[in-house]
């Protein structure tokens, strides 16, 4: 993985990290992935990297949102039902 490639993931790594689970994740998924996902890339590209190196370095910026957040409602789901903390 090249500097630059690391350096995007960490950033992306930091922005997930800032993630919570969406209300109505449920039910509007697909909206809130979108939305999640053109606010990191805005923000990538914001500090100077293409899309084509976001996407190279995490090998499809959409689909790692997607998966971050439903492991975020999952996680958040599990906590409710068990009262203990993923």
């Amino acid at each position: 993985m090249t500097p630059r490639y690391k350096q995007i993931f960490d950033i992306v790594d930091q922005l997930s990290s800032n993630l919570h689970c969406p209300v109505g994740f449920s039910k509007n998924r697909s909206d809130i992935v979108k939305d999640t996902h053109r606010q990191f890339l805005m923000a990538l590209i914001a500090l100077g990297f293409t899309e084509e190196e976001i996407e190279a370095a995490t090998g499809g910026l959409f689909k790692l949102v997607e998966r971050r957040l439903c492991a975020i409602y999952r996680c958040s789901r599990a906590i409710f039902k068990s009262g203990q903390p993923c």
